[in-house]
């Protein structure tokens, strides 16, 4: 007899619209089986994970991302690293975190360590194949 299995959720937060319609969405939801929720910043993320009637199992986070919460002032909107905090405040369990950014290693070093200390996995924007296997990783 076949087992009813969940499928797996994900939730891919990113506020380029080009980037949360990637061929990597797709490959989630057919290669993977998995269901897809897409949020556009931090704010709309935390609104699917407090409305979700099943958890997520992995979420995928753009590291910098416009923030309504910072300052006018502020030049990097870390809006990645403040959803990820505030989760984390909020729930002793999270899912696995993968986070990435379009900017080079060198350019984003100091948000990418903060990310690292969270204990999230940090990926490149744009290296397919590394993320796919760190997805596959991720989810099991």
């Amino acid at each position: 007899m076949k087992q009813n299995r969940r499928k797996k959720r994900v939730l891919f937060v990113d506020d380029d619209a080009d980037w949360r319609h990637v061929p990597e969405t797709s490959w989630l939801e057919n290669s993977l089986d998995c269901e897809v929720v897409l949020a556009l910043d931090g704010v709309s993320a935390m609104e699917k994970v407090d409305n979700a009637t099943v958890p997520f199992d992995l979420i995928i986070l753009d590291a910098l991302m416009p923030d309504p919460e910072a300052s006018p002032n502020e030049i990097l909107r870390e809006s990645g690293l403040r959803f990820l905090r505030k989760l984390k405040g909020r729930s002793q369990k999270i899912p696995p975190v993968i986070a990435y950014s379009a900017l080079s290693h060198h350019a984003f070093k100091s948000v990418r360590k903060q990310f690292e200390q969270e204990g999230v996995t940090w990926l490149p924007k744009g290296n397919i194949k590394h993320f796919k296997q760190t997805v596959k990783d991720s989810l099991g």
